[in-house]
């Protein structure tokens, strides 16, 4: 192990219990701790477009699976996955039938790996059965649409996924002045279900990494964070009051979100 410092040339995609999981020179993946200053190589990826990624736990834990969706080639998907341990990537290929994930990036809840598909259906990866199956649900907004090309690149990007308390959240905006929309996936009716507040939660959007955490704060609880700017020289994260329906700052469909930018939840046990 060995810690990076300048983490300038690192392109971080995905963050859970205090890790990050990041590339250099595209097949290079990392994770990385940046308060405990651990760190883990990945094996190389060999080939492909990595299209999607993220891990299921603290890769400290020998049950930690990174998941990586690749796109192999035009009719091809490739799932590639790895634990603690392993000297290589396992892989399964399958019928690119199933559609390129959006960039919101997997999640992982009750011991599987949840994503979208482009058309807005809902792709889930079990692990340990390495199975691949599209739920019989659609998102609970049109992801793409008759739409220009554009348009639908700035969609996709306010798509964001989560995981609190063993639920699964999805939140919406159809475009930069729209109110964002916040849904439950109701497992028994396999649909989901609109929610007018996230109650004790305080949830953090980002298009690679998206956190719902429950708050001691009473003035933030119920409120969402946005990772979007002014510009380079404004810092200062944007937000969403739920009660209200309002942005503060109001103007911030002026903001944009940075590539290279991702939530951490401080874990220093992890």
């Amino acid at each position: 192990m060995k810690w990076f410092g300048l983490v300038k040339n690192l392109m971080f995609h995905y963050s859970r219990d205090g890790w990050v999981l990041a590339s250099k020179e595209t097949k290079h993946l990392f994770l990385i701790n940046p308060l405990t200053r651990e760190s883990f190589g990945l094996p190389d990826l060999d080939h492909g477009i990595s299209t999607t990624m993220s891990f299921s736990s603290s890769p400290t834990n020998l049950d930690c699976v990174v998941f990586v969706v690749l796109l192999a080639d035009f009719h091809v998907m490739e799932i590639s996955t790895w634990s603690p341990g392993a000297n290589a990537w396992s892989k399964m290929s399958f019928d690119n039938e199933f559609g390129l994930c959006v960039p919101c990036n997997p999640v992982f809840t009750q011991g599987e790996f949840y994503c979208y598909k482009l058309n807005g259906d809902m792709l889930v990866y079990n692990p340990k059965k390495k199975t691949l199956q599209t739920l019989a649900i659609k998102a609970p907004t049109e992801i793409t649409g008759p739409i220009e090309m554009e348009e639908i690149i700035a969609r996709i990007m306010q798509c964001h996924l989560m995981e609190a308390w063993g639920d699964l959240l999805t939140v919406f905006r159809k475009c930069a002045k729209d109110p964002l929309s916040i849904f439950k996936l109701d497992r028994i009716n396999m649909v989901w279900s609109e929610v007018d507040d996230v109650g004790d939660l305080t949830v953090f959007l980002n298009h690679k990494t998206s956190l719902a955490k429950s708050c001691l704060e009473k003035s933030c609880r119920n409120l969402m964070y946005l990772s979007g700017f002014a510009d380079e020289h404004s810092k200062s994260s944007a937000s969403y009051f739920l009660e209200t329906n309002k942005y503060y700052p109001k103007d911030y469909y002026h903001h944009k979100e940075p590539m290279n930018c991702i939530w951490i939840e401080p874990s220093l046990a992890a």
